[in-house]
């Protein structure tokens, strides 16, 4: 380009390259010479990412430090920390209301993804209407209807063959 006299769009058709491409090797060699065109070897530096914002005062510090000791005071000791996730979530769970969330997960070393897929599925059970309802009816039947006239009581409220409930709930035939 500089030899020849070409302008930088035709360079990029001599050559079957983006326009922009020259530019910024045009930009590169103007300002660090041949050695600026030349690859670097060696693994690429990683970005450094945001680190955590220090405390910028003395009374700053000291808030976190309260925070901590406030937190370690209502978080039970938990068996040295051989503790669940889903007895950690439990713990997190009670004490979201006093503390935030994202303190409260670094302190009790949660992850984020973790605890909400504990807390949904924490009390979680999707046959609670159907056992509500096979309590009410073998209650109503003093107690004498088996599974199978449950069963077909159950299918009279529109609800098919829930035989696997019936052993939970201590239904038995007479």
């Amino acid at each position: 380009m500089l030899t020849n006299g070409l302008s930088i769009t035709e360079t990029a058709i001599k050559f079957d390259i983006e326009p922009s491409m020259v530019i910024h090797w045009q930009t590169r060699f103007d300002v660090g010479g041949i050695d600026a065109l030349k690859a670097k070897r060696g693994r690429p530096n990683k970005h450094m990412t945001n680190p955590k914002p220090q405390p910028k005062s003395e009374t700053d510090k000291l808030i976190q430090e309260n925070l901590e000791l406030k937190q370690r005071l209502y978080v039970p000791s938990l068996a040295n920390g051989k503790a669940t996730n889903k007895e950690l979530t439990q713990v997190v769970e009670s004490l979201r209301h006093q503390f935030k969330l994202e303190d409260l997960l670094e302190f009790i070393g949660l992850n984020r993804k973790t605890f909400y897929y504990n807390r949904a599925r924490l009390n979680y059970d999707k046959y609670s209407e159907v056992k509500d309802l096979i309590k009410w009816l073998y209650a109503g039947s003093d107690e004498t209807y088996g599974y199978r006239r449950i069963q077909d009581e159950l299918f009279l409220f529109g609800y098919v063959s829930m035989m696997k409930l019936s052993p939970v709930l201590c239904v038995q035939s007479s």
